[in-house]
């Protein structure tokens, strides 16, 4: 889904509690035209819902089938406002030339699935939420996974002078 098709009745916020705080995360729903395969509808969820909310008051639009990345709420914004920003965001980053020159907003996908893999999401739950197969999400991002295999391959020792000794295993 192109950020630009969404449209405000498929976008909501919820507060939940995350470890003793409470979070704004937002829903989202890709509708059956506006997603990758063009098959199904699904919904996935993301935290910064508080951002949501601040576009809806910052945007006032009063159609709820309106465009969420607009002006009016009735045009959606073109992509070539939509890059102009996105360059000028990257020239504010702290990227060096070259790696400017490949990171494109798709960038951000790969960023989050990343972050996903990282913090020890299944492939199958990440795939779930992206709505492409486990098998893909495996296959792109297995190599982030050896951080996760170290910790299991080490789960039971601990380093006493600096030499890796196995726990007691009752």
């Amino acid at each position: 889904m192109y950020c630009n098709q969404a449209i405000w009745r498929n976008v909501s916020t919820e507060d939940r509690v995350h470890d003793e705080k409470t979070m704004t995360i937002a829903k989202v729903i890709v509708d059956y035209g506006t997603s990758k395969k063009r098959l199904e509808q699904r919904e996935f969820w993301c935290r910064g819902g508080e951002y949501i909310d601040k576009w809806r008051e910052i945007a006032q639009h009063e159609n709820n089938d309106g465009f969420v990345f607009s002006v009016d709420g009735k045009a959606r914004i073109p992509r070539t406002n939509f890059h102009k920003h996105w360059t000028a965001v990257l020239e504010l980053a702290d990227f060096d030339e070259e790696r400017k020159q490949h990171i494109v907003p798709y960038s951000l996908r790969h960023f989050c699935v990343s972050q996903r893999v990282m913090a020890g999401l299944s492939f199958i739950d990440i795939a779930q939420s992206l709505g492409t197969s486990a098998v893909e999400v495996e296959r792109t991002y297995n190599h982030l996974q050896d951080e996760t295999r170290n910790r299991f391959a080490t789960a039971d020792y601990t380093t006493i002078n600096n030499v890796a000794v196995p726990t007691k295993v009752n």
